[in-house]
């Protein structure tokens, strides 16, 4: 994804200076979820093998769950301390088709979110972007000029929640994620199928 989001934003006419994951606090509430420590390793490992990609550990520090548009925020505030750049939140398909769902965003966050920062949407396969972001009346068909939309080339279901289902079955993950990722999911006995 980053590489995508990279070379769209070029083609735009902007300046990359890097990426950063940013792995959600443990509060957040989500089944499955391991630990922070062990997301926060998995990520290390795999922006190793990524240049320009940095894992930015805030977030997951915070003693609650930090909405995206807070996180943001404070990545915003450390780049500007020491040069003019603008923060921009990478996403899926999936989570743009989220913004127009009831209850799932706050407006003022998403708005926030918007036009204080801009969404890189990778268009995922079997997803209509164009479509969810032209949704009469929405805030994000207003929007709609602050989402990149990019379209990966190569078609792929690939995302985190199938190589964790992958892992739970005993099935290989190599060559879905990195081998230092793998290696260490292994040696921690992560995604057990009890965990998936």
């Amino acid at each position: 994804m980053f590489d995508l989001a990279e070379h769209a934003l070029a083609e735009a006419g902007f300046d990359v200076l890097g990426g950063y994951l940013s792995p959600v606090n443990d509060s957040y509430g989500k089944p499955g979820l391991l630990p922070a420590e062990h997301r926060l390793r998995m990520c290390e490992l795999a922006a190793d093998a990524a240049p320009n990609v940095m894992v930015d550990r805030w977030e997951a520090a915070q003693p609650a769950y930090q909405r995206n548009l807070w996180v943001l925020q404070s990545v915003q505030g450390r780049l500007r301390t020491s040069l003019k750049a603008a923060s921009m939140l990478l996403c899926g398909a999936d989570v743009v088709a989220s913004f127009g769902a009831p209850g799932v965003w706050r407006e003022e966050h998403l708005r926030g979110i918007l036009c204080d920062h801009g969404v890189v949407c990778i268009a995922r396969q079997g997803t209509d972007v164009e479509a969810l972001l032209s949704q009469e009346g929405t805030l994000v068909q207003e929007l709609r000029g602050h989402v990149l939309v990019v379209t990966d080339p190569v078609a792929s279901a690939l995302s985190s929640t199938a190589v964790r289902a992958q892992t739970a079955q005993g099935r290989p993950i190599k060559y879905l994620t990195p081998d230092a990722v793998v290696g260490y999911i292994h040696g921690n006995h992560l995604y057990a199928a009890s965990k998936a």
